[in-house]
């Protein structure tokens, strides 16, 4: 097994659900549940499962956009923690 050089920071994420840009019961929770779950495959080493994680973030962020249940500003903010994650796994 590698040794992944990978350390969580805490994600801007974190601080939205904080601040209410994304509603702690409608979503916010959920939202960092599935952030934490890439940064996790990927300290792991996993890369296939944290792009798994990652579209499955994606899609729950795009649909709490539609449902207005999260900001246009969180969403911008979460889509570039989400970019962010995707650079750091490896060319497949």
């Amino acid at each position: 097994m590698a040794v992944s050089t990978y350390r969580r920071r805490p994600h801007r994420g974190d601080r939205h659900v904080r601040t209410g840009r994304v509603h702690r019961a409608r979503g916010g929770n959920e939202l960092r549940k599935r952030l934490r779950e890439v940064e996790e495959r990927i300290a792991d080493g996993e890369p296939d499962k944290a792009r798994e994680k990652l579209r499955e973030f994606a899609e729950k962020l795009v649909s709490l956009r539609r449902e207005d249940k999260l900001s246009a500003r969180g969403y911008d903010v979460l889509v570039a923690g989400a970019t962010q994650l995707a650079q750091a796994l490896p060319a497949r």
